[in-house]
């Protein structure tokens, strides 16, 4: 599990109004329950929304279709199970 996956699982625990650590089981905590959740939310967010692409697209830096693939790539190690 990469380090966003837990950052997001533990925001939408706490936003929920659990406790992150409170033990759920003897091998899992509270914020472990929502890993999956989390994963789902980061996964929605590869299709950007025409702000978010106007936004990039506005950026003198960034141009054609790297910004696609650069946010795309950050979402794979989002994702991805390595730390």
């Amino acid at each position: 599990m990469s380090e966003m996956v837990e950052k997001v699982a533990r925001a939408i625990c706490e936003g929920k109004g659990y406790e992150p650590e409170y033990p759920v089981s003897e091998t899992k905590v509270q914020w472990e329950t929502f890993i999956e959740t989390a994963r789902i939310a980061i996964e929605a967010m590869r299709d950007m929304t025409d702000d978010m692409a106007e936004s990039i697209a506005n950026d003198a830096s960034v141009c054609g279709g790297i910004a696609y693939e650069i946010w795309s790539n950050a979402l794979d190690a989002a994702l991805s199970d390595n730390d």
